[in-house]
């Protein structure tokens, strides 16, 4: 069962105990998410190498921003196979980041027999999107990211 937030519901979750560094993460991370601050950076980095824990924190994160400070958030990874590992982890709505940045111009793709794709206008979506496997996105991709979200947080 989901939320209408699109988590896992989870009634009685357990509390996260992360490592010393996935807590300063977690917590510098959140400061940043929820600042009102229109000077702070729109885009920040959670990284680390492979296996210290960086989905399962950007997965609490999530959490927090939802269920906490009541901001909006979209989640997604490069991949469909990245986007359902996020889901199997709890975040049931992660998309490809085709799919968060782009929407199919049905006129152009007909006129044109192809299909055709556009970026997402000035949509902000969400306050906030995270971007899981973040090492596989191109300049270009960040680009758009930027005009379609709030705030970015890339993880990889």
């Amino acid at each position: 069962m989901t939320d209408t937030n699109g988590m896992a519901d989870t009634p009685t979750r357990p509390a996260f105990e992360g490592t010393e560094d996935q807590n300063k993460a977690l917590d510098d991370i959140m400061t940043w998410a929820i600042s009102s601050d229109r000077s702070a950076p729109q885009m920040a980095c959670l990284l680390g190498l492979a296996g210290t824990g960086k989905t399962t924190v950007a997965t609490e994160l999530i959490e927090r921003i939802r269920h906490g400070a009541g901001l909006s958030t979209a989640v997604c990874a490069p991949t469909g196979k990245a986007a359902s590992v996020l889901r199997r982890k709890g975040c049931l709505d992660a998309s490809t980041l085709h799919r968060a940045i782009y929407k199919l111009d049905e006129e152009a793709s007909e006129a044109q027999g192809k299909l055709v794709w556009e970026r997402r206008m000035n949509s902000r979506q969400a306050s906030l999107v995270i971007v899981d496997e973040a090492s596989m996105i191109t300049e270009d991709q960040i680009a758009d990211l930027k005009v379609v979200f709030g705030r970015i947080l890339l993880v990889g």
